[in-house]
């Protein structure tokens, strides 16, 4: 903000950067997942090891705690007031 950002773009960018570590974080997991999947398989009960349902279950989870922990920091790096922030460096 000190050089010319709004709050809503230091809020975008922080929440972009949430989504990004959490994108690559679902992906490299989903893919560990279908690797390892034949060693789960005989702990399933009724269930495949590549069910759809539950792995957009989970997806859809874990999107959801990892957005909500990125928006109170994106929140507080939005409130911060840049004369502050520059002072204290």
């Amino acid at each position: 903000m000190a050089v010319g950002s709004s709050r809503a773009n230091i809020l975008f960018l922080m929440l972009r950067e949430g989504a990004a570590f959490t994108g690559a974080g679902i992906l490299m997991g989903l893919i560990a997942a279908f690797g390892s999947a034949h060693l789960a398989s005989a702990l399933l009960f009724q269930t495949s090891s590549a069910d759809p349902v539950s792995i957009c279950e989970s997806v859809s989870a874990l999107l959801i705690i990892a957005m909500s922990a990125a928006v109170l920091p994106a929140r507080l790096a939005a409130s911060i007031n840049p004369v502050e922030a520059l002072r204290s460096e």
